[in-house]
């Protein structure tokens, strides 16, 4: 399976892009405290990174928010809402937002 490899080469890539001011302090979390919102289909990506443990002792807190379809994961990107996210054949493009196409 070489979907979870990427995915933990990319996640600390993710924090380090994180760039609104969400990134650095979650919702519900306290100053200084670092949240990455990852958008995911179906927990696929959770269900990886649980089971091989890769979340177990973070420096961050990782919160997942499920989405539907790639379309949804584009637009919680482009917004702001996720600093990283997993779609399918959607083009990535479309996260681009609208000042940048």
């Amino acid at each position: 399976m070489l979907l979870l490899p990427l995915l933990l080469g990319l996640l600390p890539l993710a924090t380090a892009c994180g760039g609104s001011a969400d990134a650095s302090t979650g919702a519900a979390g306290k100053p200084g405290e670092v949240t990455l919102n990852i958008g995911d289909q179906g927990k696929d990506v959770e269900t990886l990174l649980q089971v091989s443990g890769e979340l177990a002792n973070l420096p961050y807190k990782v919160v997942f928010d499920q989405f539907n379809s790639g379309p949804l994961v584009n637009e919680a990107f482009a917004a702001g809402a996720i600093q990283f996210g997993i779609m399918g054949d959607t083009p990535a493009i479309y996260a681009a937002p609208p000042d940048c196409r």
